[in-house]
Parts: C-alpha cells; structure tokens; sequence
C-alpha cells in the first residue's frame, strides 16, 4: 500500500520486570522492554535496528540512546534516537 509503512515484530531480548530496579547504565542490542526502574543510562549501536519500549509503569533516570524508543513511562534525562521516537499519551520526558 502506498503511504503505510510495514512495522517490523522484534523479539524482546531484553526485559526488566515490573518489581525489578536496575542500579547502573544497560546496553542491549535487539529489543528491549522496560517495566520496572533503571538508574543509569539506557543505550544501544545506534546504527542498528534495536528498539526500546518503556510501559507506564517503567522509569529510566538517565540518558536514553536507542535507534527506535517507544515510551509510555518516565524518563528523567535525554533521549536520543536515530530513526523514530513514539510517545504515548502517559510519556513523560524530564
């Protein structure tokens, strides 16, 4: 179809659960979805496919440096991508 983009599916390699708290910076590759909190930095090659999703419950309190970021949560620093930013209507960008 014209106009539409095709959406890629990508397996989360990566997932920090809902009563989990990271204390440091995490660097992935692939897909990467956030549920619980992470005090540190969030990053991947940002000339790579990888991809971040952060749910309404997720907060990131540090620098986010990801290709494609879907946020619904908090992010208490700077978000840098490379190809696409999507913010839901609970994102928060601080």
């Amino acid at each position: 179809m014209l106009g539409k983009k095709s959406k890629k599916t990508t397996t989360i390699e990566t997932l920090v659960g809902a009563a989990s708290r990271v204390q440091g910076d995490l660097h992935f590759n692939g897909a990467s979805h956030i549920d619980g909190i992470i005090n540190g930095g969030v990053s991947a090659d940002l000339d790579g496919d990888s991809a971040l999703s952060v749910s309404e419950q997720g907060e990131i309190h540090g620098n986010v440096k990801v290709p494609n970021v879907v946020l619904n949560g908090l992010v208490k620093g700077d978000v840098v991508a490379s190809e696409r930013v999507e913010l839901g209507p609970t994102a928060r960008v601080i």
